[in-house]
């Protein structure tokens, strides 16, 4: 229990520390293997393992469902048990290229949700005081079937991020240049998270996938 403890301390200082060293994905199978070793339910990379690792990707990237589209997850949701057979098979290879496809299908949702962002911005200071009238659902429970509803998740979004700086002040207070400023300091912080996404390096994948990994040995995440 106490080489449990040490091991998982080891870990989340390379997976959550602020300064991380490179990582690469001839790392990822010893370092699975190393938690199996400790660990009282899981023992190897199983069926359960792929599909809760995938699930668990995309929530750490999504988890408002304001980036991906429906039929862009579903091939990793609705995994076949024939693919995930190949998922072990590369796993045993130190090959990952379920996890990269997933990772380039997020880049592209990021690169999309930017664009449409910044013409949501235009909208809203278009609209001004009257674009906070709407009502805006604070979670969604599924990911939008088309780039319409994304769309419209994004503005409201962008609504709900003004409305949250704008409490105490009344309507006359808005103004077009302090929604901008609003929300150019809601993108820093936003195209921060972004980054750690973009650019398809070795240890990025690397990282996001012994993220999801490790947390799809817990029974208890819910993740199924």
């Amino acid at each position: 229990m106490k080489k449990l403890f040490f091991f998982i301390l080891s870990l989340c200082s390379v997976l959550f520390g602020s300064d991380p060293y490179a990582l690469s994905l001839k790392d990822v199978r010893p370092t699975m293997d190393k938690m199996f070793t400790y660990h009282v339910e899981n023992k190897a990379f199983t069926p359960l393992i792929v599909k809760r690792s995938l699930k668990i990707y995309l929530e750490q990237f999504d988890p408002d469902r304001i980036y991906l589209l429906k039929s862009e997850v579903e091939p990793y949701l609705g995994i076949t048990p024939k693919e995930i057979n190949g998922v072990i098979a590369e796993f045993q290879k130190d090959a990952f290229p379920t996890y990269w496809n997933l990772n380039f299908t997020i880049e592209k949702a990021i690169q999309r949700a930017q664009k449409i962002r910044h013409e949501q911005i235009e909208r809203l200071i278009g609209e001004g005081s009257e674009g906070f009238n709407i009502s805006v659902p604070v979670a969604y429970s599924s990911f939008p079937a088309d780039e319409k509803e994304l769309k419209e998740r994004i503005y409201g979004r962008l609504v709900l991020e003004v409305r949250a700086h704008l409490r105490g002040r009344s309507d006359k207070a808005i103004s077009p240049q302090l929604i901008q400023k609003i929300l150019n300091h809601r993108a820093k912080k936003t195209m921060a998270f972004e980054q750690k996404y973009l650019g398809g390096t070795e240890h990025q994948l690397t990282l996001h996938m012994l993220k999801a990994m490790a947390k799809s040995l817990d029974a208890h995440t819910g993740y199924y």
